[in-house]
């Protein structure tokens, strides 16, 4: 499934299939959180910007619909930096003032 995936991001979106948030863990300490790439460039072939709401692609909305675009933070739970139960890790910038209860466990994939 991973393999699929890949092929289908690197068909519509292209390299780097993969890319990665910072995002707060275990202890308030950050974690790199991997994901497949949905979004095609910020820039045409001109140069000029290209509006977000343009540049998500057909394959990347169904990824995101059915979360398969989540699929490499597998390698996370592996890496020991998440877990397959446990709240969602948040941006830093997202972190609400009253979260310690929140980071005495692992983030989780659901």
């Amino acid at each position: 499934l991973l393999a699929m995936v890949g092929a289908l991001v690197w068909l519509d979106v292209g390299r780097p299939l993969l890319f990665w948030q910072e995002r707060i863990g275990v202890r308030g300490r950050t974690i790199l959180v991997h994901k497949f790439r949905t979004l095609k460039s910020p820039v045409d072939a001109q140069g000029k910007i290209v509006p977000e709401a343009e540049r998500l692609s057909g394959i990347g909305y169904f990824l995101r619909r059915t979360r398969l675009d989540e699929l490499p933070q597998l390698f996370d739970i592996l890496r020991g930096h998440m877990s397959f139960i446990g709240p969602r890790p948040l941006l830093p910038a997202d972190i609400p003032e009253d979260a310690d209860l929140r980071h005495l466990v692992r983030p989780g994939l659901t």
